[in-house]
Order: C-alpha cells, then sequence, then structure tokens
C-alpha cells in the first residue's frame, strides 16, 4: 500500500517517505583564546631545579632528605649545609635549596 505524501512535503528519491529534514545547523565558531607566548625555561636539573648565579637550586619534595639530594647532585651533605646556611639536617618541604654546581 502506498500512502500519498503529506500536504506541503517534497518527496525525492534520498527522502521516500516525504519526511522533512531540517537544514544543518551553522554554529558560529567562537573566536579561540590567543595561547600564551612561548618563552624558554631556566635549565632544568635532575630533580626539577633550575640554575641560577652559577648554582642549582633544588625545591625540597615531600620525603627528600639531604642526603638523598646530595646523591642526587653529587656533593656532599656538609656542602648543602654550609651553602644554605643549615644547622642541622632538617628541610621542608617546598624549601629552596641552593646547591653548588659541578
Amino acid at each position: 500500500t502506498s500512502y500519498p505524501p503529506s500536504p506541503g512535503t517534497n518527496p525525492s528519491t534520498d527522502n521516500p517517505f516525504g519526511v522533512e529534514t531540517a537544514p544543518p545547523v551553522n554554529t558560529p565558531t567562537s573566536p579561540q583564546p590567543t595561547p600564551p607566548p612561548v618563552t624558554s625555561p631556566a635549565p632544568s636539573t635532575p630533580s626539577g631545579g633550575t640554575v641560577a648565579d652559577g648554582y642549582l637550586t633544588h625545591t625540597v619534595r615531600a620525603s627528600e632528605t639531604l642526603y638523598r639530594i646530595s646523591r642526587t647532585y653529587n656533593v656532599s651533605v656538609e656542602d648543602i649545609r654550609r651553602l644554605n646556611s643549615l644547622n642541622g639536617n632538617l628541610i621542608k618541604v617546598g624549601q629552596v635549596l641552593r646547591i653548588k654546581r659541578m
């Protein structure tokens, strides 16, 4: 059984049932934000420190010790203490230490 097309439709071979389809939606594209300028970071050290004034800087992370930091940079614990005016082995997370550059 064939049904006649509904009034106001234009049946075609692509649309054999005479169903109207909505035209494609053109959504306006919003302008893309401008990315920040590319800058070169300071040279990196094995543990994320940076090079400043001929010394390396190291930011202490959780569970790090002076001994571990000294092994990372191949310097003595005493060198780190002396350079940072430390009296003992106590360091804190987030503390920035200067390390003698080798």
